[in-house]
């Protein structure tokens, strides 16, 4: 002859350790979405810094090579601002500049080659300072010469 129960149910202390391990599990739920959240901001962010980089790159290469050193001396380093059309805009405090340099020196036979670097830094929506940059070579004969 077997026992049964009189009660049929859960007891406070299992209804008290399901209520626990369910809210650690939603506060994992709840803290993966949080970080997914931030990580897609911070990618928007390089995105924009990025698009910010190619255009002003852009701009630079359709620019002829006396006329760069003009707009951006050798051995020093100018700061630039773009439209609001490229999203450069929705950064946090951005900074771009441009950065022009003998890369085999001034005095070579290849002074006709220049290094160009664009740069862009901003506060991202993390307070982490972000940077991306870009560089390419230009020639005073082009690129068939």
């Amino acid at each position: 002859m077997s026992i049964k129960p009189k009660h049929q149910g859960f007891t406070l202390i299992e209804l008290l350790m399901t209520t626990v391990i369910v809210g650690i599990a939603l506060l994992g739920i709840a803290s993966a979405f949080t970080k997914g959240t931030s990580y897609l901001s911070d990618m928007k962010e390089r995105s924009v810094a990025a698009y910010a980089v190619q255009e002003q790159m852009e701009i630079i290469r359709s620019t002829s090579f006396d006329n760069i050193l003009v707009s951006f001396p050798a051995g020093s380093t100018t700061p630039f601002t773009l439209g609001a059309d490229s999203g450069f805009s929705r950064l946090t405090s951005p900074v771009g500049s441009v950065t022009v340099d003998y890369p085999f020196g001034a005095s070579s036979p290849n002074d006709n080659i220049i290094r160009v670097t664009v740069t862009v830094t901003w506060a991202s929506s993390g307070g982490r300072i972000m940077s991306k940059s870009a560089a390419t070579m230009v020639t005073r004969n082009g690129i068939s010469g």
